[in-house]
């Protein structure tokens, strides 16, 4: 299931973190999404970011443990950036078309 990180409705220290412009446009960015089990994805819903690592690191998703060790502590508009650039070098490799005219 997709995991929004900084949650689709943020409240408490995710507030605080983000203004309201970067809100709106980090949210549904590919850099703030990653896999997590149905289950755990209902568990950790709009939790502080502190509370989600621990789902994170017990993933069976390698994408997804490795936010632990991207962000260890907080989630910042920064570590979405930096997230999406590398998902997209990821996905320029998987998807690299070798087909010439």
């Amino acid at each position: 299931m997709i995991e929004h990180i900084l949650p689709l409705n943020p409240q408490g220290d995710w507030i605080e973190a983000f203004t309201d412009q970067e809100l709106e446009s980090a949210i549904d960015r590919i850099g703030n999404v990653t896999l997590l089990r149905a289950a755990t994805n209902r568990e950790v819903g709009n939790a502080e970011y502190e509370a989600k690592l621990e789902a994170y690191r017990a993933s069976e998703y390698r994408l997804t443990r490795d936010l632990a060790q991207m962000a260890p502590e907080t989630w910042t508009l920064s570590h979405i950036e930096a997230r999406q650039q590398r998902l997209a070098e990821i996905a320029v490799n998987v998807w690299r078309s070798d087909f010439a005219v």
